[in-house]
């Protein structure tokens, strides 16, 4: 939930014409742990379906996302201990790599 607050507060924090906060998602999505990854993949579903984007955001989003499979929820997935907890702090590395991202495209 934390990684969709930074990513929808990023789009509500820009200009309409400023898609630095999807520049920063593809950026870490990239580069993202697969847990992570399947979480983002999911936080821009969501952004893509509720919040109003220019097409060409929207474009980029399905892009991004179309080779990563659906997967069911984190609360839904039959995971050990230590496997909760790998997805957890690769979760939790992918929203820091969000926040820096966003900081280095601001300057």
């Amino acid at each position: 939930m934390d990684l969709f607050c930074a990513v929808a507060d990023a789009i509500e924090q820009a200009d309409a014409d400023d898609s630095r906060w999807l520049d920063a998602a593809l950026q870490v999505l990239e580069k993202a742990a697969a847990p992570a990854a399947f979480d983002l993949r999911d936080v821009l579903v969501a952004i893509d379906q509720d919040h109003v984007l220019r097409p060409i955001e929207h474009r980029r989003i399905r892009a991004a996302i179309a080779s990563i499979p659906e997967r069911a929820e984190l609360r839904d997935l039959d995971l050990t201990t230590p496997e909760l907890g790998e997805h957890v702090m690769s979760i939790l590395d992918a929203r820091r790599a969000y926040g820096r991202a966003l900081d280095t495209l601001a300057d």
